[in-house]
């Protein structure tokens, strides 16, 4: 069992984010992240990106849907529902020496605040039941930054793959969570850690499939500057119980800017306030 009383399953690394459908997010644990992506990529020069020292971050996202998904006999109605944002500063640095081809900044928020709910019921109803065969409600709210899960303050990372030219921005934020089941009129509630983000990877059918999904990447600029895009995609997000042939595809809208330090720059790039102690580090 993990710290947030969720199964591991085989091939999670320490410092993963773990589904309760028994998947991996991969998220801030850089080595196992960074490692795949940097089996496809060469040793090289870390070039320009690499004088980088550190990054200024906001970031937000939101994720709403529904779908299906089964347990045994019972088909699951689902409706999700998310949001958090967050600003960091990312000094935290592994350079492509250390990972062939790949760049990574990484840093806790600053500020921030999240909320989820995955919310279900079959499809099979009885009157004695008054309704659906089971209803399930699991949801979690963190309003501040020592609210998250554990009281530790969600990490940014920022990902640059030099092979490919891409960049993935990420995030480990979860809350802590309570889920209430109601089989038949006999309810339960328990206390359970709920991811906010989206799911790139999860085990289905009771972990007879692995799906290994790629993070949402973005074409990394010829020259540095900010970082910053608004965007829309469909993905997973996490939902019990763990005997699941699918999960919900959710739609996320995610919103960020990281504006990048140099260490002969005294500001940061965007004009903001002066950072002496990034700006005072060797350039790498």
């Amino acid at each position: 069992m993990d710290e947030r009383g969720k199964t591991q399953p085989r091939g999670c690394q320490w410092g993963d984010q773990v589904s309760r459908a028994g998947a991996c997010r991969g998220v801030l644990a850089i080595g196992a992240a960074l490692t795949a992506i940097a089996s496809n990529a060469s040793a090289q020069n870390c070039g320009q990106w690499g004088d980088v020292v550190a990054w200024q971050a906001s970031y937000a996202f939101t994720g709403s849907g529904g779908g299906t998904t089964t347990d045994g006999m019972l088909v699951y109605t689902w409706t999700v529902n998310r949001q958090f944002t967050a600003t960091a500063t990312l000094t935290s640095y592994v350079s492509c020496g250390e990972v062939p081809g790949v760049l990574a900044w990484s840093g806790p928020a600053s500020t921030a605040s999240g909320s989820g709910s995955s919310n279900g019921q079959t499809t099979q109803t009885s009157p004695d039941c008054g309704g659906p065969f089971v209803k399930i409600n699991w949801s979690g709210n963190a309003p501040s930054l020592g609210s998250f899960f554990d009281g530790a303050p969600p990490q940014l990372q920022l990902q640059i793959n030099l092979s490919n030219q891409t960049y993935t921005v990420l995030d480990d934020a979860a809350v802590s969570g309570t889920i209430s089941r109601n089989d038949c009129g006999h309810g339960t509630s328990n206390s359970l850690g709920l991811t906010l983000g989206p799911l790139w990877s999860y085990y289905t059918a009771g972990g007879s499939q692995y799906i290994d999904l790629s993070p949402k990447s973005f074409r990394l600029p010829q020259t540095i500057g900010i970082l910053q895009q608004t965007t829309s995609f469909a993905a997973p997000a996490e939902t019990y119980p763990l005997d699941s042939n699918a999960i919900p595809s959710t739609t996320w809208n995610l919103n960020f800017k990281l504006t990048p330090l140099r260490p002969w720059e005294k500001v940061w790039m965007s004009g903001g306030s002066s950072n002496p102690a990034a700006a005072s580090r060797e350039r790498r």
